[in-house]
C-alpha cells in the first residue's frame, strides 16, 4: 500500500508541474448590464490610458506611438487572450466602442519574466464598472507559462460573460 501512495503522490505532483496552477476572484458583478452587451472591445490598461489622455488633453490632435509605452510581452498576452476568446469561446470582439459594446481592460503584472497577476475590469461603453476580475498565476513551480496563462484568463473572462 505504501508504494501505491507514493506513485499517486508523484503522479499528482507531476500533473501540477506540467499544467501549473492559477486562480481567480470576481468582484463587483453587475450581471443585468452584462447581459445587454452584444460585443466586446479588449485592450490593455496602458492602451486605454494613452487613448484617454489624448481625448482629455491638448494632445488630442497628435498621434502618439504606443511602442514607447506598451511591452511586447503584454501585447502578445492581449493578442493570445483575444485569440482564445474568439476561437474557443466565440465571443464577439470589436474595435469600436458604442452603446451596445462592453470594454475588457486588462493590466498585467510581471515578475521574473512570468505573469503574476492580470487585473481585468469589465465596463460598459460609458466606462461604468460591471465586474472586476483578478487572475493570479501559480507560485514557484506551479506557474503557468504565458500561453496557458492567457488561455486561463480567456476562460475566466468567457465564463463571466457567457454565464450571464
Amino acid at each position: 500500500m505504501g508504494s501505491y501512495s507514493k506513485v499517486v503522490l508523484i503522479g499528482l505532483i507531476s500533473v501540477f508541474l506540467v499544467f501549473g496552477c492559477a486562480s481567480h476572484e470576481i468582484s463587483k458583478l453587475n450581471s443585468d448590464k452584462i447581459k445587454t452587451i452584444t460585443g466586446w472591445h479588449l485592450c490593455l490598461t496602458d492602451e486605454m490610458a494613452i487613448f484617454e489622455k489624448a481625448l482629455d488633453s491638448e494632445e488630442s490632435g497628435k498621434t502618439k506611438s504606443k511602442k514607447s509605452v506598451l511591452l511586447q510581452c503584454d501585447v502578445k498576452l492581449r493578442d493570445d487572450i483575444a485569440f482564445y476568446l474568439t476561437t474557443k469561446h466565440k465571443i464577439n470582439l470589436v474595435e469600436e466602442l458604442k452603446p451596445t459594446i462592453g470594454l475588457i481592460r486588462a493590466g498585467a503584472e510581471c515578475r521574473w519574466e512570468q505573469y503574476v497577476t492580470l487585473n481585468i475590469t469589465i465596463s460598459d461603453w460609458e466606462h461604468n464598472r460591471l465586474a472586476e476580475i483578478e487572475v493570479k498565476n501559480g507560485e514557484d513551480v506551479m506557474v503557468k507559462d504565458d500561453e496557458k496563462f492567457a488561455e486561463y484568463c480567456a476562460d475566466v473572462i468567457a465564463e463571466l460573460i457567457l454565464s450571464q
